[in-house]
């Protein structure tokens, strides 16, 4: 799903809005839990990191209700591409900068992504 899906994409579930809105990224925790730290490693390799959603209309949700796209962010950057940017294509910085338009990447996404940019400059 992670390929399929642009960060500000809008979906409706039910009656329920939603918005994605970044990739779940592992923390330091995940090793610890599982006793081995290459696991944060293969989880990005794997490239189901997961979707974080915000909620823009509160409704209800039913068994079997479909979940049905609305509108796509026009910026055209998978919840797959800002992991991919994040972890191993730091010079791809024409997707950073689509990135970086998105309303609903968070603003800390944005600002790594600047920062990579300037690195790359340099």
């Amino acid at each position: 799903m992670e390929h399929a899906v642009n960060v500000g994409d809008q979906f409706q579930i039910g009656s329920v809005k939603i918005m994605a809105t970044q990739p779940r990224m592992p923390s330091y925790k995940l090793g610890v839990k599982f006793g081995r730290m290459d696991i944060i490693r293969r989880f990005l390799a794997s490239g189901r990191s997961g979707i974080y959603f915000k909620l823009l209309k509160k409704g209800v949700v039913g068994a079997g209700d479909k979940i049905e796209p609305i509108s796509r962010d026009k910026n055209n950057v998978t919840v797959r591409d800002i992991v991919r940017l994040y972890v191993d294509d730091k010079q791809d910085t024409e997707t950073m900068q689509r990135a970086m338009r998105i309303k609903a990447l968070p603003e800390g996404w944005r600002y790594h992504f600047n920062q990579q940019m300037e690195q790359t400059k340099k």
